[in-house]
């Protein structure tokens, strides 16, 4: 957790996207860092004028930016990216050479290609690029990497995730259902987020087997079981239009582990063989430290992060170079895909089912 920025000075913030991730949860966390004199929201831009009046009702200070290439004459110490992912290389590459340090919103672009021209922007300017994989700050996920470093539940042999329901988010532009614009459906738009927190824990997968619905468009469900160093069954399962609860299952051969994967600071542990559970709610480590973020909270904490590396006061949780794994492992499973499956499926059914899921990504 970083601490409140101790600064004579509040750190000048500017956001490119004022949807509705920036409405939900951007646009409080900075109003908190603003009341809290840690941030100056200085400017807004969205091709929208409505979208940014909007978000001026949270942050009323801001004015609004007319053009992109205006960004360098406003001279921000952070550039929070939160435009529909078609735009993000183009604005963080912006905000770079405007000598900005970058918050990049998730998924950090359309494909691994363009992640790489924005990793090398940042190498080229000297900047920090963060990619908002915002899970990583939950105290939850932090303590299950710490209970995997340290062995805890022995070998892990099989791991189960899953996330989904009908699609409700108040999206302000089509970008989430078109792979020119959003790069694919739910597997990089949701499954991003878990496909982070797998790589951090286990590493690099040795083999991928994914399927999905995607008939020509964009997934809406999709299905993939992974293979780590010493993990040899990972399974994810991500929906668009089913109520899947938010879930991960780590069995190892001393004990298994629980987690809703939306809950901070709460997770379920058994021993092996027993049935009895232990329901873990994590504090922070000494009665005088700060208390651990809520799920909200969790967006005023890498807002610090990205401001505490722009002046050099501490390393990026997630750094583009670490973005760019989940990237890179989403361009796999989009160029092995197959065809979900459906058992009333003629043979001609199915083999055109799986033309169209090659056409998806080819």
């Amino acid at each position: 957790m970083n601490p409140p920025l101790n600064s004579p000075r509040p750190a000048r913030v500017a956001v490119l996207g004022c949807g509705a991730i920036t409405e939900r949860c951007h646009a409080p966390a900075l109003r908190t860092l603003v009341a809290a004199g840690e941030v100056e929201v200085s400017h807004l831009f969205d091709v929208d004028p409505a979208r940014v009046r909007q978000i001026q009702t949270f942050l009323p200070q801001a004015r609004r930016l007319d053009t992109l290439e205006a960004l360098a004459s406003t001279r921000p110490e952070l550039v929070l990216v939160a435009s529909p992912v078609k735009f993000h290389a183009l604005h963080a590459i912006t905000a770079l050479r405007a000598g900005a340090a970058v918050l990049c919103e998730k998924p950090m672009a359309k494909d691994a290609a363009e992640a790489e021209a924005m990793i090398a922007a940042a190498t080229a300017t000297g900047r920090p690029l963060a990619i908002g994989l915002c899970r990583r700050f939950l105290p939850a996920a932090q303590e299950i990497h710490r209970l995997l470093q340290t062995g805890l539940l022995g070998r892990v042999r099989r791991v189960r995730a899953q996330e989904g329901g009908k699609f409700n988010w108040p999206a302000q532009s089509p970008a989430f259902f078109s792979r020119e614009t959003g790069g694919g459906g739910v597997l990089i738009d949701a499954g991003v987020h878990l496909l982070d927190l797998l790589l951090w824990w286990f590493g690099e997968p040795e083999s991928i087997n994914y399927r999905d619905d995607a008939a020509g468009g964009v997934e809406a469900n999709c299905l993939a079981r992974l293979a780590f160093t010493g993990v040899p069954s990972v399974e994810l399962r991500l929906s668009r239009d089913t109520s899947l609860k938010p879930f991960v299952r780590i069995e190892g051969d001393h004990a298994s582990l629980d987690w809703n994967a939306l809950c901070p600071d709460r997770l379920l542990l058994r021993t092996a063989g027993s049935p009895q559970a232990w329901q873990v709610t994590l504090t922070p480590s000494a009665p005088s430290s700060p208390p651990l973020p809520t799920f909200e909270g969790i967006f005023i904490e890498q807002i610090r992060n990205g401001i505490a590396a722009a002046r050099g006061q501490a390393p990026l949780l997630v750094p583009g170079i670490e973005g760019i794994r989940s990237l890179r492992l989403i361009d796999q499973c989009y160029r092995q895909r197959q065809a979900w499956s459906m058992p009333w499926y003629e043979a001609t059914e199915q083999a055109a089912a799986n033309r169209l899921a090659h056409a998806a990504h080819p």
